[in-house]
């Protein structure tokens, strides 16, 4: 398959996923997002400096 062709893989039901999701979930913006969590109770996370940031392949590829 031609990297333009893969594109339009999956597309036929895209839209009606899409719908499903805006009706079955509530959706907010980020400062809704943020007053609903309790920041003071989340857990602190620190990540390993051992882990490479993430590379996307090339074009080359």
């Amino acid at each position: 398959m031609s990297r333009s062709g893969k594109s339009y893989v999956g597309l036929k039901g895209a839209e009606a996923k899409l719908r499903r999701y805006l009706r079955d979930f509530e959706w907010g913006d980020l400062e809704q997002a943020s007053a609903a969590v309790e920041w003071s109770r989340a857990p602190i996370i620190t990540l390993s400096p051992s882990l490479k940031p993430y590379k996307p392949f090339s074009s080359t590829h």
